[in-house]
């Protein structure tokens, strides 16, 4: 089966939320013809959030451009 991402891919969820980053896809504990996606992304009080999506919820960011930009 392809991959829609790679290392590295901006992506965000489908029904909206942060960009985030693709980490890696993950192949443990889950079936073989379900794609989950390692994210991680920063919140927006710039602190590090990670999580496992299933490829089907994440779609391409627009134009691959930041949002929004944080200050630390």
């Amino acid at each position: 089966m392809a991959k829609k991402f790679k290392k590295g891919d901006c992506v965000i969820l489908k029904s909206g939320g942060p960009q985030m980053t693709v980490k890696d896809y993950n192949d443990e504990d889950y079936i073989d013809d379900e794609l989950m996606v390692d994210c991680d992304w920063f919140d927006n009080k710039n602190n590090a959030q990670n999580g496992t999506y299933h490829e089907d919820q994440l779609k391409p960011c627009p134009d691959n451009k930041p949002l929004t930009t944080f200050v630390g």
